[in-house]
């Protein structure tokens, strides 16, 4: 449900706990799309409900110049409340909301993690205090919008059985200060294994294969990779299931996006793709 508005949201979580009824506490992985100005009593409504914050970094550092003043003082708030749905227990499932926001998740990392605009505006970040570490940003645009589709077996985290769709990126999105997400330098991406372009951006023969057997075919998402050979474990234990990794492990990545690029040399991940007929997908993840 897409719900932007203190009642708009009220309302759908009013709705779904009617509808939920003793089942909201199962894994139903219902959620809101955007959740935006939320009222301070219905903020932790949703992890009490296990319902999904499907949020899209980008509204914040787009919508800032104005949206205090549309909105108001008290209510901006709980308008792009990532912190504080976080540390409610909610789990975050980060997106970019295309074609109304631009694909590239370089810019949702950055705009997650620093809360300014290209231009680093406002200095130290635009309500500061609702920003998301690297990892958890990493983590909700992977692992966390693949689990919002039922699709975390299969996507989201670089592990045996997953699918390797994933990019090589030139950094490591969890050692550059945050302002130098957007500008990450994407050397590779690979889809079932095999590699599409390299650094010059030439296609490789595996893509011309690959699109010559795949005509008329779905195409597949992309994660990323850097660092050690090493998938990390990205599965929560089973008393923090509901949000995710309470800490942020020491040398791990996890990123992924819809054929964009994340971070570069072996540390893993891959994405919510389109789903075949009959099955849900996840609206979570960029389209």
């Amino acid at each position: 449900t897409h719900a932007i508005g203190d009642r708009g949201n009220r309302e759908t979580l009013d709705v779904y706990a009617k509808a939920l009824g003793a089942d909201a506490m199962g894994d139903h992985r219902w959620r809101i799309e955007h959740a935006q100005v939320l009222a301070p009593q219905d903020l932790p409504r949703l992890a009490a409900m296990h319902v999904i914050a499907s949020m899209q970094p980008t509204h914040a550092t787009s919508d800032m110049p104005w949206a205090q003043d549309r909105v108001g003082p008290e209510r901006i708030v709980g308008a792009y409340a990532w912190r504080q749905l976080r540390d409610s227990g909610a789990r975050l499932a980060l997106g970019s909301d295309f074609p109304v926001e631009r694909v590239d998740p370089r810019l949702g990392l950055a705009s997650a993690v620093t809360r300014a605009d290209a231009d680093g505006l406002p200095a130290g970040g635009w309500y500061p205090n609702e920003k998301l570490t690297a990892y958890e940003a990493l983590r909700g645009f992977t692992l966390d919008a693949a689990y919002a589709g039922f699709a975390e077996a299969e996507v989201g985290s670089l592990q045996a059985g997953k699918r390797a769709d994933f990019v090589v990126l030139g950094e490591d999105p969890l050692a550059v200060p945050g302002e130098a997400l957007r500008a990450l330098t994407v050397l590779a991406p690979y889809v079932d294994g095999q590699p599409q372009y390299d650094a010059t951006g030439e296609p490789s023969a595996a893509t011309d294969r690959r699109h010559r057997d795949r005509a008329g075919q779905p195409q597949h998402g992309v994660g990323c990779v850097h660092g050690p050979a090493v998938a990390p474990d990205l599965h929560p234990p089973a008393q923090e299931a509901q949000r995710g990794d309470a800490q942020e492990p020491q040398a791990q990545g996890v990123a992924c996006q819809p054929r964009a690029l994340l971070h570069g040399v072996m540390r893993a991940i891959s994405l919510p793709r389109p789903s075949p007929p009959g099955r849900a997908g996840s609206c979570s993840a960029p389209r």
